[in-house]
């Protein structure tokens, strides 16, 4: 795409700049995140795996799911989070003993979430 400038036509640019990078929020510590979702422009839903990883350790060669990924996580994996400029806090945290491998997360208008888990 192109958008015409002064100085001739230039190239718009798509796609996400990374600002920062957390690896945890208010003492909560994160796992793989799955899900993200805007609550509204100042409150973003993490969907998150906490201490467990998906990855080629989760199931057998039969793909039968081994360990401890067949027990509920026990942390909570759903975070409401608030950004008001640098400033990051946890507003609520969900989900404790209800998932076992998160996978995606949507908020609606009316604030209700809907949440997809691989396992469940």
């Amino acid at each position: 795409m192109e958008a015409k400038g002064d100085t001739g036509p230039k190239q718009l640019l798509f796609g996400v700049v990374e600002e920062g990078a957390f690896t945890s929020i208010g003492g909560v510590k994160l796992g793989q995140s799955s899900g993200l979702s805007f609550q509204d422009e100042n409150t973003l839903v993490i969907f998150h795996r906490a201490g467990r990883a998906w990855d080629q350790n989760s199931c057998d060669q039969y793909n039968v799911v081994m360990g401890e990924n067949r027990l509920p996580i026990k942390d909570d994996v759903i975070l409401s989070v608030s950004f008001n400029g640098n400033e990051t806090r946890v507003l609520k945290k969900l989900g404790k003993n209800r998932f076992y491998m998160p996978h995606g997360i949507h908020v609606d208008r009316d604030g209700y979430l809907y949440t997809t888990d691989v396992r469940s």
